[in-house]
């Protein structure tokens, strides 16, 4: 259930159990997400209508797994300060404006491309059919790397901003001589 780990590692770093009692602060924590491709899954009711129960079943496993990751995008954009946009959905848009009344706990960058043929068009100049995309979508598939290499590089180029990076972890937690 945890395709964005990032809640779990935020959680590894402060809860007492684990030993590292990080201390808190968008100067003090940076969490950088780095995604593999997401995509919202999507089913028609006329394809429903031609699966079988296993195979809605595990459509259904899939879409959960994907609230999930949102659900971790959204917690994580909203609990720390994150200067890199990154629209959880429709409704909710990007939250990275916005700080919790806890405050900004921690500094978060998400990093990842939408395996969708809109936001590659419009993000990265790239028109790809439909089909190609849900090709892209299979990341065991050998064949896919070159490209989602390709489309990963050319996100890294717009997403990535060497200001966003510039961090120095407080002294307590530095590596010593």
């Amino acid at each position: 259930p945890h395709n964005n780990p990032a809640l779990m590692m935020l959680m590894a770093a402060i809860l007492p159990p684990h030993g590292l009692n990080w201390p808190l602060g968008p100067d003090k924590l940076l969490l950088v997400s780095v995604g593999t491709g997401t995509f919202r899954p999507t089913l028609s009711p006329a394809q429903a209508k031609h699966m079988s129960s296993i195979g809605l079943a595990l459509r259904s496993l899939g879409a959960m797994i994907a609230e999930s990751q949102q659900l971790v995008l959204t917690l994580m954009t909203y609990l720390g300060q994150s200067p890199t946009p990154w629209p959880i959905n429709s409704e909710i848009g990007d939250l990275g404006q916005l700080t919790s009344p806890m405050g900004d706990l921690f500094r978060f960058l998400r990093y990842d491309i939408k395996l969708e043929s809109p936001w590659l068009k419009q993000n990265l100049g790239r028109d790809l059919s439909s089909q190609r995309v849900s090709q892209l979508r299979h990341m065991d598939d050998p064949s896919n790397m070159k490209l989602l290499y390709e489309l990963a590089a050319a996100a890294a180029e717009l997403q990535i901003k060497p200001t966003n990076l510039d961090f120095a972890p407080p002294a307590e937690h530095r590596p010593g001589p």
